[in-house]
């Protein structure tokens, strides 16, 4: 989401309906306003305080899980596969955002060689924005575990580790092929011996229709769907402990009547 943030205010700033780049809007939207030393010291280290959370916190999950086979569970799966993935977010946006903030300039650092800058850029923008599709995809199987456990108990243990296996690659193989134009859109761009990381649809597209298409469709995709898939799985649950409680009840009052039950 900081991805898409940074994205929407550069490139609404910096093309004209042509879509070709207007290098004065482009140098308005990367200016940073100048701050006190105090200022950039503080939100240094609150980025770096929260760089350092994100990435220890993580490393600690997946050895805890790794290491402890009693958590090797199915859950854990996804858990797992989340903290990886997880990991992309203070190895790539956060790293780029703290350089910005020390040196007080948006201007991409890393240009010489060439194609390294352009690989990194285009890196720095895919691989956070694709972490967030697959924690996302990553809960949606959890609650679909959970909501397997309560509901149909008896069909957990057919959920076999290739099935989850599967599942996971499945979620990796969505999140990338949905943000693999921005190896596309996203450039090295020289503007007055400055070099900007920019994202740009053109010349191949219309920058502001194919942008906001394509904001749209991830939108609708990643956030209202799953967030309808957690409520039904909510429901479904909440039902399903019903039945379960329903069930337990009219048993017991069943022994109850009779000499019929196990002791």
């Amino acid at each position: 989401m900081i991805a898409n943030t940074t994205v929407r205010h550069f490139s609404e700033n910096s093309t004209q309906t042509t879509g070709h780049t207007d290098s004065s809007n482009f140098n308005q939207a990367c200016e940073i306003t100048a701050d006190s030393a105090v200022e950039i010291a503080a939100k240094a280290l609150a980025y770096i305080s929260i760089f350092l959370v994100s990435f220890i916190g993580n490393i600690s999950l997946l050895v805890v899980i790794y290491k402890n086979k009693q958590l090797r569970r199915s859950i854990n799966y996804f858990v797992f596969n989340m903290a990886i993935s997880d990991l992309f977010n203070p190895l790539t946006i956060m790293t780029v955002k703290i350089v910005e903030i020390i040196s007080g300039s948006s201007s991409w650092k890393v240009d010489r060689p060439w194609l390294l800058g352009n690989i990194l850029c285009k890196l720095a923008y895919f691989l956070p924005d694709v972490s967030l599709v697959i924690s996302i995809g990553s809960l949606l199987l959890i609650s679909i575990d959970r909501l397997i456990a309560v509901v149909f108990p008896l069909k957990t243990k057919l959920i076999s580790s290739k099935v989850r296996l599967m599942s996971i690659l499945s979620i990796w193989f969505i999140a990338i092929a949905v943000h693999a134009p921005y190896f596309y859109t996203f450039k090295l761009i020289r503007d007055e011996n400055e070099t900007y990381c920019k994202l740009n649809w053109g010349p191949a597209f219309d920058h502001m229709k194919t942008h906001r298409r394509f904001l749209t469709a991830t939108f609708i995709t990643f956030i209202p769907i799953p967030i309808c898939v957690l409520a039904a799985r909510t429901t479904a649950t909440a039902s399903g402990n019903v039945f379960t409680v329903m069930a337990s009840v009219t048993e017991n009052q069943v022994c109850k009547t009779t000499t019929k039950c196990k002791r």
